[in-house]
């Protein structure tokens, strides 16, 4: 099907070009700047001064992009897989910039089983647990003991009571209230 519609529509074809296109010119943008910023290492305010629509963030991915520390096609995805996967090593990135990488899951009956999961499509919690902080991905047992860190205890409701208590927070079934939103409540009572 993808196919017909290309062959249908050379527009399609034109659009994905001019990305295609534009990523090398993230290249090439990137390489000359970081040529620039060995010569000059002001030259970021430089550029910020001559064009004030280029922001020093821009400047700098465009510097890793050139020092190939960032694989430029992560700047149009987003997502906590993305987010992650930007802090990682380039041969990290390129490799799973098109794999799926592998995340270790508990079963319900509580043994473990693996699945490989595409990087867009991490929850946030799954992405911090395969990826280590900037040095890559995390062995099976290193998710493993992440896990077992990162378990977060679920509070006991007391019985007969419609709210838990967590720290400074109550959660009622339906909602939850800081101790400074149940003083501003108790206040207003008093005040009715």
């Amino acid at each position: 099907m993808k196919n017909e519609i290309t062959n249908k529509d050379p527009r399609i074809i034109e659009i994905v070009d001019l990305i295609i296109a534009g990523i090398e010119s993230w290249r090439s943008a990137g390489e000359k700047l970081c040529i620039l910023i060995d010569e000059q290492p002001d030259v970021i305010d430089k550029i910020c001064a001559f064009s004030p629509g280029v922001t020093p963030n821009i400047l700098r991915q465009l510097e890793r992009i050139g020092r190939r520390q960032l694989v430029p096609e992560l700047l149009l995805r987003s997502g906590p897989g993305w987010a992650q996967l930007r802090s990682m090593p380039y041969d990290v990135q390129l490799k799973y910039t098109s794999e799926p990488v592998e995340v270790l899951i508990e079963t319900a009956n509580g043994s473990v089983d693996t699945l490989k999961i595409k990087v867009g499509e991490l929850t946030a919690t799954q992405a911090r647990q395969v990826f280590d902080g900037d040095s890559g991905l995390r062995s099976f047992g290193a998710q493993r003991a992440w896990i077992s860190s990162n378990v977060k205890q679920t509070p006991k409701r007391l019985a007969g009571q419609p709210y838990t208590i967590h720290g400074r927070f109550v959660d009622f079934s339906e909602c939850r209230l800081s101790l400074q939103d149940l003083l501003t409540i108790a206040a207003q009572m008093r005040a009715a």
